[in-house]
């Protein structure tokens, strides 16, 4: 299924607002925003042209937040053992 770019625009700002304003400690945000919307977004199926660079951004910083927040193989794992310092900055990443 291809994305639009106003799909992704809606998965990222939703990420930030549970990351802003929901429940919990910044870990479960952070696996909240991860889960219910970052998880979704797929660069490579951008139905609009947009160009490679942006592209290639929006990949890699997708891809490091994964592999950061499912450093064991799973998200909830990696979450309870993460430190605050930590988990500040993945958010800061997505926003």
């Amino acid at each position: 299924m291809m994305q639009s770019l106003k799909f992704i625009d809606e998965k990222l700002f939703y990420s930030v607002i549970l990351l802003a304003s929901g429940l919990g400690s910044l870990q479960e945000r952070l696996a909240s925003a991860y889960i219910d919307q970052l998880r979704l977004i797929q660069p490579n199926k951008l139905l609009t042209v947009i160009s490679e660079e942006l592209k290639k951004e929006l990949e890699e910083k997708l891809s490091k937040i994964t592999e950061e927040l499912i450093d064991d193989g799973q998200i909830e794992t990696t979450l309870k053992v993460m430190s605050d310092e930590k988990a500040r900055e993945i958010a800061e990443e997505i926003v």
